[in-house]
């Protein structure tokens, strides 16, 4: 049964008429050759989608529907059978007229910006231009398995921390859903969903889930709220009020969520009572004088995988670097330009917490130090804005998603060292300010054996680490110096005394290593080294 198209961007009759004039030659209404039928696009309102319409009638033949965005644009082929569309997501794309159907690319899979990488790096999950979400081997880019989603449109993938389910959420028609698909049993095994409410463009912004994956947390910006469930139950623990919301997540262990948003408030919450432990307005640490022409809305937000730090991306571009204590408000650390601008929450923070991938809104991918905020790689461009990013089992696995096309990145490169380079200087890189001698430290000498004998024989020699920043917080800038200059000196000509920075890159050069003996000395430093800050450090790495 047909019916009659609601709020088109010409009523009926006039529609009709419309095909009767001279058509310009690239339009978002236009009558196929024989006269009989309107393309009528919708760049404008909730629904990107391309109505055809009877243009005798104005009646509603089909609704040819996608992951596109604004179509502009619309032209029939002479005998009426397919319809090729743009907009402004920059895709052209080509329909079956009688199915109202895509039609698949000649070569190739059409693809969108949502993308993700499991924990393991093993896997990598992706959506194609029909909305089907599709499981990839890394390895060799062989498809596993794929899916419909049922209730969202998946606009956000995020898979379990444990690899064996991954979450899908977005909105369909007038809902907003997550869904939890099981690997092992290659169904959906939970969802939730809700109304979009009174804004229909309501969707998804953020997601995230426990490390244990019992508790899923999601952010809608249009509805000014977070709200947070326990996975298996369904049951909604908590809704989470925020206006403009944009950025959320959990903390590793589990208690603490944060959300940030375009209000530039920075709220810390109780999981999974949902109680608003702290709030911070953000621009009271910064120099308003100085920042009258800067945007510090905030897009995402994500904690360092030892819960201690938070990093928030800025409209204007830039990246802060948080406090994230359990005692006290957060404080602000430190400030660094990454780009231009953000259009998205494109942040992570790589497994090992030295470094901070990043993706603007011109496309650009990067990665910095976390800690100095020194650029140290730039990974390479989408051709328009950057939605999101992600490290997979270290810091060399990135995945990043742009507009129609999501990119595995190997990020070792050229990176290697070579075989008579001193593996003294490499533990002197590994110690340095310089950011691009650490990054060389870390990555280059991760496959290599006596790079990584090398460091274990100075991991195990080590009884005294010493962090510069907590013994020196309460001190004037003379003393400080002079405690700084005392450290040095205690560095420099005791080999069993060093720096927690310098420990914590020689673990994760044998975290990111794939020799056995680097994993197995990784779980005796976790459970047996003396010193408990090295315990605590190798913990972590391999959770």
């Amino acid at each position: 049964m047909t019916t009659r198209m609601r709020s088109p961007i010409l009523p009926p009759q006039s529609v009709a008429r419309a095909q009767l004039r001279t058509p310009p030659t690239w339009n978002t209404n236009l009558p196929c050759a024989d006269g009989k039928m309107l393309a009528v696009g919708m760049p404008i309102g909730p629904k990107d989608w391309i109505y055809l319409v009877d243009a005798e009638t104005g009646e509603q033949r089909s609704i040819l529907k996608s992951d596109m965005w604004k179509p502009w644009a619309v032209r029939f082929t002479q005998d009426g059978e397919l319809l090729y569309s743009s907009g402004w997501d920059g895709a052209i794309r080509r329909w079956d007229v009688e199915s109202a159907k895509e039609l698949p690319l000649p070569k190739g899979i059409r693809a969108t910006s949502s993308i993700a990488v499991a924990a393991d790096g093993q896997r990598l999950a992706f959506v194609d231009g029909a909305g089907q979400v599709r499981i990839v081997d890394t390895k060799n880019g062989q498809q596993q398995w794929g899916f419909q989603p049922q209730h969202a449109k998946a606009d956000r993938l995020q898979f379990a921390p444990d690899g064996q389910s991954i979450f899908v959420g977005g909105a369909r028609d007038d809902t907003v859903a997550i869904e939890r698909w099981s690997f092992d049993k290659q169904h959906m095994d939970s969802h939730w969903h809700w109304p979009v409410g009174e804004d229909p463009h309501s969707s998804l912004e953020a997601l995230s889930i426990t490390e244990d994956g019992k508790i899923v947390a999601g952010a809608v910006f249009r509805q000014h709220k977070a709200y947070v469930w326990e996975a298996d139950t369904g049951k909604l623990l908590a809704e989470l009020p925020h206006k403009s919301v944009y950025g959320l997540d959990v903390a590793a262990d589990g208690k603490t969520l944060v959300t940030v948003g375009w209000d530039r408030m920075l709220r810390c919450w109780e999981v999974p009572s949902g109680k608003l432990l702290k709030q911070v307005a953000v621009m009271d640490f910064f120099d308003k004088a100085a920042l009258r022409n800067a945007d510090r809305r905030m897009y995402g937000v994500c904690y360092a995988p030892n819960g201690k730090r938070l990093a928030i991306a800025h409209m204007d571009g830039e990246v802060s670097i948080w406090n994230a204590s359990d005692s006290g408000e957060p404080k602000l650390l430190h400030t660094f330009p990454a780009f231009r601008s953000f259009s998205y929450g494109a942040l992570d923070f790589s497994p090992d917490g030295l470094w901070l991938a990043a993706g603007d809104s011109g496309g650009s991918v990067a990665v910095f130090d976390s800690f100095a905020g020194d650029k140290v790689l730039d990974v390479g461009r989408h051709q328009d804005l950057v939605y999101t990013v992600q490290f997979g089992r270290d810091a060399t696995q990135l995945v990043s998603g742009g507009r129609n096309i999501g990119f595995l990145w190997n990020l070792s490169g050229d990176t290697q060292s070579s075989s008579d380079e001193s593996h003294a200087q490499l533990w002197q890189d590994l110690a340095s300010s310089n950011t691009d001698n650490v990054w060389h430290a870390v990555v280059a000498g991760k496959d290599q054996e006596s790079w990584t004998a090398y460091v274990m024989d100075r991991l195990m020699s080590i009884q005294t680490v010493m962090d510069p920043e907590s013994v020196t917080r309460s001190l004037d800038d003379e003393a400080k110096q002079r405690r700084l200059e005392l450290l040095q000196k205690a560095v420099e000509q005791d080999s069993s005394v060093e720096y927690s920075k310098t420990v914590h890159r020689a673990l994760s050069v044998l975290q990111m290593s794939p020799l056995p003996k680097c994993d197995e000395f990784l779980k005796w430093c976790a459970a047996q080294h003396p010193n408990e800050t090295v315990r605590t450090l190798a913990a972590r790495l391999r959770d």
